[in-house]
């Protein structure tokens, strides 16, 4: 057999995941190809790898070193996969390198362990795999046949276990988040830019909504967790305080409080306020109700069914003041200032919410990266 006809993907004494799992990953090239273009469907597909060219699984069980556990596998039709995958290995990295020597020392076990394992899978097959020499060894026609099938076999066995590994340790799966502030900057838009670099297998979906809608999607099960303002007390929920944000004051570069480095309510009281139906903006809309309402006088606030984005653009084009947290200071608005409020009373806490009962892994290791990345929690 020509030298490099099986690739085997595996890092001896490595991290791999194949090698940690016994399991070698070969890549077959043009066979695979060839394999995949005539299975035609599922089913065609695993009798033809079950037949493993001419030889067939019936005839693992011929030889003198038969084991009765394989016996009785073949007695329901199916093979003893764990003979057959870890001495299949054996055979698949003596075919590669041409010699049980250098298989034993790649797989690092000594070369007889290698060279009797490999008999008893010649025993199970009834057949010959490799022709013995001194400088080596290289494949049979049946040996070149069989490994070429049963390849195919160890490289959808090895897929099949990854996939369904993978999201037991968190490493890949779905994540359904809500969200009630901006992702421009701060605490919230660096954690999911951490958590896709270390899980680029995890597919992240987001969905911005008021609080009570997203608070009530990790109720029923819709989403896995909200980042809300406050720390609500939800029945059946775990809620964690994870940062705060300062609230900033958006208006126009031509107002005249526009060069003041923070700003008082009672400064603005009198102008006009917008916010967005859409979102946070009708706790906003509270928020602005609480801070400027005094006796006798009634804010002047104006409701826009537009995205956080388009409403303070809006401002810029004079429609109006609005506010917003520190997480929106990383984005530019043409024509508009961001100013603090002056005085502790207006920086707000935001925290995570996430059903008692979601048996997500990859929530869980969601909530790990954020309390790791929390100034206010210890990591």
């Amino acid at each position: 057999m020509a030298a490099g006809a099986f690739r085997l993907s595996f890092i001896v004494g490595g991290k791999d995941s194949a090698a940690k799992s016994g399991i070698v990953k070969p890549d077959v090239g043009r066979c695979s190809v060839r394999a995949r273009e005539e299975r035609g469907s599922t089913r065609a597909y695993l009798r033809q790898v079950a037949q493993c060219s001419a030889i067939g699984w019936a005839s693992w069980t011929s030889g003198s070193r038969a084991d009765p556990m394989s016996q009785k596998s073949l007695a329901f039709g199916m093979p003893d996969l764990t003979l057959d995958l870890r001495y299949l290995r054996y055979a698949l990295v003596a075919a590669e390198l041409g010699s049980f020597r250098r298989a034993g020392e790649a797989l690092g076990v000594h070369q007889s362990t290698v060279c009797r394992r490999v008999r008893i899978l010649e025993d199970r097959l009834g057949a010959t795999l490799f022709v013995r020499t001194r400088s080596g060894v290289r494949l049979t026609a049946s040996g070149e046949r069989f490994l070429k099938e049963a390849a195919i076999a160890a490289d959808q066995f090895g897929r099949a276990a990854e996939a369904i590994s993978s999201p037991s340790r968190g490493s890949r799966g779905e994540l359904r988040i809500g969200l009630f502030t901006s992702l421009a900057a701060g605490y919230l838009g660096h954690l999911l830019e951490r958590f896709r670099v270390h899980h680029p297998d995890v597919e992240v979906e987001l969905e911005e909504a008021r609080a009570q809608a997203i608070i009530v999607g990790v109720v029923n099960g819709r989403l896995d967790v909200a980042f809300v303002a406050g720390e609500p007390a939800v029945a059946g929920c775990t809620t964690l305080r994870l940062w705060t944000e300062r609230v900033y004051l958006a208006l126009p570069h031509n107002h005249p409080l526009a060069d003041s480095d923070a700003v008082r309510w009672h400064e603005v009281r009198r102008d006009r306020f917008i916010v967005s139906t859409m979102g946070p903006g009708p706790e906003i809309h509270d928020y602005l109700i609480k801070r400027l309402s005094a006796d006798g006088f009634r804010p002047n606030i104006k409701s826009h069914r537009v995205a956080r984005d388009n409403l303070i653009s809006m401002v810029g084009k004079g429609f109006g003041l609005t506010v917003t947290t520190e997480a929106t200071v990383g984005t530019r608005f043409p024509g508009v200032v961001l100013r603090p409020f002056d005085g502790e009373s207006d920086i707000i806490p935001f925290s995570a919410v996430w059903n008692s009962r979601n048996s997500n892994v990859v929530l869980n290791r969601f909530l790990s990266f954020a309390r790791s990345a929390s100034p206010q929690t210890e990591a």
